[in-house]
């Protein structure tokens, strides 16, 4: 997928900014996203059976499909004939989405875990020592959704739909009005990965509530092991 990206923003680049433009913005995009895919198999490997590093892992695979999403806008900063004012823009645009986006997942994962309190005692198996975190995540009934910061949520609906029809209409127009198709749909491939961060915060946030589980768990099996603590709870 990082690479059908790199070949996508290639030819964009190509028939919009020429052929140079091209050849410099894969050879940018190749040592990124080189390094993207190391990051993530060695987080495969290091993730094994343990449920943190598979969270963290899942946070990081998916820049794959938020990177294919930006190889449809990317090109754009390779034309000659786009303003730096409206180039300083979109990087404002995506930022501001991006951040709030993630900042919205992790507010929504601890909103609707104080909401719903699931009782961790119910969905862990003392005798394997293991965690049903998938149960755990579908009784907090986790949803993603479309999220442009000061934009009414009332609106989502319709900036659905929309999002699609930009897209289809940057499609048919990518012959007639090339540089206007681009940002035809690349707006929406913004919001669209700027959706996809939510989904990456919810990873994230799953992460630490874990680590502050199994943290609340090593402090209550060391304090049972100390031979003081069991002294004064046999006094009691």
């Amino acid at each position: 997928m990082l690479w059908a990206g790199n070949l996508v923003g290639w030819a964009i680049a190509s028939k919009l900014a020429g052929p140079p433009a091209g050849a410099e913005f894969l050879k940018i995009s190749a040592i990124g996203t080189s390094i993207l895919f190391l990051v993530q198999a060695i987080l495969y490997f290091w993730a094994k059976q343990r449920l943190v590093r598979q969270l963290i892992f899942a946070s990081m695979a998916g820049l794959s499909l938020i990177w294919f999403m930006l190889c449809l806008i990317l090109p754009i900063f390779w034309m000659q004939a786009i303003v730096g004012v409206v180039k300083i823009g979109l990087v404002i645009f995506s930022s501001v989405s991006f951040l709030g986006n993630f900042w919205f997942g992790i507010y929504r994962f601890n909103e609707s875990w104080s909401e719903n309190d699931p009782d961790i005692n119910q969905y862990f198996d003392a005798r394997s020592n293991t965690l049903d975190w998938d149960e755990i995540i579908k009784s907090l009934r986790l949803s993603v959704s479309m999220f442009i910061p000061g934009v009414p949520a009332w609106l989502e609906p319709v900036l659905s739909v929309l999002m699609v029809l930009l897209m289809l209409l940057g499609l048919n127009l990518r012959n007639i009005f090339p540089i206007f198709s681009v940002f035809v749909w690349g707006i929406p491939c913004i919001v669209v990965s700027a959706t996809i961060f939510q989904m990456l915060a919810l990873n994230v946030a799953q992460a630490r509530k874990v680590f502050q589980l199994e943290s609340i768990l090593d402090a209550a099996i060391s304090s049972s092991k100390h031979p003081r603590a069991r002294r004064k709870r046999k006094r009691k």
